[in-house]
């Protein structure tokens, strides 16, 4: 490198597939070279430099991550041994009910699905989800992902939480259209990108072969009555899919995810650095649909898709009207559609604003349990949505057929989900970083998060419990003893999960060492 400036220091560190955090190191005579931030960290005490932040981190490690015990790494650089330890923690959260782990392993062992109760019970909670569309994202989800890695650390206590780069992922395979060629998508970890068509578009070809297993309602003790499909399979009520197993179809609505994704490692790196963004304009490029980092695994995977397998499609608009097409529609009109999909598992919809038809049996041909709306105006007086009936033609002829782990609530079934929110909770922290660096916060105070979760929905806001209570009977999450500075034996409040001095753990591109 001829000149060694902050830009093209920074520009290697975005061509780079093993960057960690470059910087500018400026010696005594005035000379500069880049360097990594590990080798950086271990000379500071042995130099004058001057460091010039263009990645994630300025200070010592125990300024930017004083409580982190652990980091926290990418997938992409598991060894063979690490990732055959991992897939065995899980299939054991998988092969044991709660109450027989914890017997063997103790109290932080938890059934593995137990942990999607806890997300279709925030997510399905009327009036408000406390984990979707709102600030509670961000808190409820890091508090998910601790909870695993607490049930994976009492399975295998050398295990930490290791993350999903999609972005990378997608670098290293020549862009979405090859992701399925990634080797995270094959028997040796998560199995096919999307399931066989002929079969359901199940997935059976994963690690976990056959052991991985979407169980019963009645065989779950945590799961609500409510909480299980016609097949008594652990599913929104509105999903008549009769599989077992995962299922992976590649389309929403019959459209190609694919087509949408429009981040890379590049403009994920520059959005989490940009310290100008607010709060909400950060959670925005996360959460967009459908471009958004967050979005494009979830529906990658397929939601309420339209074809002879599976069914469902939107309303055919009158010609000249609106596209069928989810992605090009109005806000308002996707809103209605994410609120009603999110609200189909609660017994407010199933009793009169959505349903069966009355002939759907655990019999019937999967066409016959596709969800519609019954009653307008009772959707209405359960929905807080103003404006409802704007869409009265759309609402009229909406219908809710199969849907894939990731495009539901049920998410948390299929295993890729923890890592993938792992991700977006590692990028959560580095633009935390950035604003600390930047010296608009410090690491024990929320930077602007306790501005934005003000004036929110129930279950959103910063003096909130986290996850509050579900209306639809499933049980609260509880994450006594998660964070640090907070008493244990109390549940957090969302405002206390997010100072990173309350975590104990941070990722591998911000702190190489703790």
């Amino acid at each position: 490198m001829k000149s060694v400036t902050e830009e093209n220091c920074a520009e290697a560190c975005d061509t780079s597939s093993k960057c960690e955090s470059f910087m500018v190191l400026e010696n005594k005579k005035g000379k500069k070279k880049c360097m990594l931030y590990s080798k950086l960290a271990k000379k500071a005490k042995k130099t004058n430099a001057e460091c010039f932040v263009k990645d994630f981190v300025k200070d010592a490690p125990s300024q930017i991550c004083p409580n982190a015990k652990m980091i926290r790494r990418s997938l992409h650089t598991y060894t063979d041994k690490e990732r055959k330890a991992l897939l065995d923690a899980m299939a054991i959260l998988v092969k044991y009910s709660t109450e027989e782990g914890q017997k063997i392993y103790g109290k932080n062992f938890i059934n593995y699905f137990v942990l999607t109760v806890y997300h279709w019970g925030a997510a399905a909670t009327l009036p408000c989800d406390y984990a979707h569309g709102s600030s509670g994202f961000w808190p409820w989800h890091r508090s998910l992902a601790k909870r695993f890695e607490m049930a994976l650390q009492a399975v295998d206590p050398k295990l930490t939480l290791p993350y999903y780069d999609m972005a990378r992922d997608m670098d290293e395979v020549g862009g979405v259209e090859n992701l399925s060629k990634s080797k995270f998508w094959s028997s040796a970890w998560f199995g096919s990108l999307i399931g066989d068509p002929s079969d359901g578009y199940q997935v059976k070809d994963s690690y976990f072969g056959k052991k991985w297993k979407i169980p019963l309602q009645k065989d779950l003790p945590e799961a609500p009555s409510s909480q299980a499909n016609v097949h008594g399979i652990l599913r929104e009520p509105s999903n008549p899919n009769p599989n077992r197993f995962v299922t992976r179809m590649g389309t929403l609505y019959g459209q190609n995810q694919a087509d949408y994704i429009s981040f890379d490692t590049k403009s994920l790196s520059k959005m989490t650095k940009d310290t100008s963004l607010s709060y909400g304009e950060f959670d925005g490029q996360v959460n967009d649909l459908p471009a958004g980092i967050h979005a494009g695994l979830h529906y990658m995977m397929g939601a309420y898709a339209s074809d002879k397998n599976t069914g469902a499609d939107l309303p055919q608009y009158p010609e000249g009207d609106k596209k069928n097409n989810f992605f090009k529609m109005d806000d308002f009109t996707k809103q209605l559609i994410n609120v009603l999909v999110s609200a189909s598992g609660s017994t407010d919809i199933v009793n009169g604003c959505m349903g069966p038809p009355p002939t759907c049996t655990a019999d019937s041909p999967i066409e016959d349990c596709f969800w519609r709306v019954v009653d307008l105006e009772k959707c209405q007086n359960i929905i807080p949505i103003d404006g409802f009936k704007k869409s009265p033609f759309f609402m009229a002829n909406l219908t809710l057929g199969v849907s894939a782990e990731m495009g539901s609530f049920h998410g948390v079934s299929d295993p890729i989900f923890m890592f993938h929110h792992a991700n977006l909770d590692r990028l959560f922290m580095e633009y935390q970083t950035n604003l600390i660096v930047d010296g608009k916060c410090t690491v024990d105070d929320g930077c602007g998060f306790k501005e934005y979760a003000q004036g929110k929905c129930m279950g959103n806001n910063w003096d909130d419990p986290l996850s509050g209570m579900p209306t639809n009977g499933a049980i609260q999450m509880s994450a006594k003893g998660m964070y640090l500075n907070v008493n244990k034996n109390k549940q957090p409040t969302v405002g206390q999960t997010v100072p990173i001095a309350n975590v104990d753990y941070t990722y591998d591109t911000i702190c190489s060492t703790v």
